[in-house]
């Protein structure tokens, strides 16, 4: 699926079942894992803009229904051919847009993971995608996402890499725009970083670094 940036379609354009088993990002976070690994999670989850699912297993060790989210149907394929067959049951995928209204019914999820994504994009679009997680959450249900903050994306022609649109956050910006657009939930702000990386099976190939925040919020009721 090609990326359009400009209609906030961020994709890689390449075919992911092409890419090996292991995710093209690499291995799971290590910051994020450490979270992830106490919390007791049930219920039904949405993965949202979930890409090649480095995260399912994890998550599906832990709750009851998976449903993995994405636009781009070839990084879902080669999540579905990733899951352990025990697991098949409480897995579900679906494709679609997060800048568009979510084709999940009001108030029907337990739980959202989203890792990668939101710094991305403007804030006007932001908050459609906010509006969207609120209304699909349970009151109650908690939200598990990270915020990139001092993004540095080289190419490796050296040239910097820039996405169209994408702000650029400090820590305390970042920290402001989460509480503001997540009013109405309990927050939990963590700090961490990522050192530099190399993602050699993105399109174009690029280094990154960052630091980043990760909030944990649980819906009011």
């Amino acid at each position: 699926m090609k990326s359009d940036e400009r209609k906030y379609k961020h994709t890689e354009g390449i075919d992911y079942l092409k890419t090996g088993r292991r995710s093209i990002w690499g291995n799971n976070d290590g910051k994020t894992v450490e979270v992830l690994k106490p919390l007791k999670l049930t219920g039904t989850w949405l993965h949202l803009a979930a890409g090649d699912g480095r995260y399912n297993s994890l998550l599906l060790k832990k709750v009851d229904k998976l449903i993995v989210a994405d636009i781009d149907p070839s990084a879902l394929e080669k999540s579905r051919r990733n899951v352990p067959q025990k697991y098949r049951k409480k897995f579900l995928l679906k494709v679609f847009d997060v800048t568009k209204k979510f084709p999940i019914k009001t108030q029907s999820i337990d739980g959202i993971f989203c890792v990668g994504t939101l710094h991305i994009f403007p804030k006007t679009v932001l908050k459609k995608i906010t509006r969207e997680i609120n209304r699909v959450l349970r009151p109650g249900g908690v939200i598990i996402v990270d915020f990139a903050t001092h993004i540095n994306r080289q190419r490796f022609d050296g040239k910097p890499y820039v996405i169209h649109g994408e702000p650029h956050y400090s820590d305390a910006k970042a920290e402001s725009t989460l509480r503001k657009m997540f009013t109405g939930y309990r927050v939990k702000i963590l700090k961490s970083y990522i050192p530099k990386e190399s993602y050699s099976r993105a399109n174009p190939p690029y280094t990154y670094e960052s630091r980043f925040l990760i909030m944990l919020a649980t819906k009011s009721f």
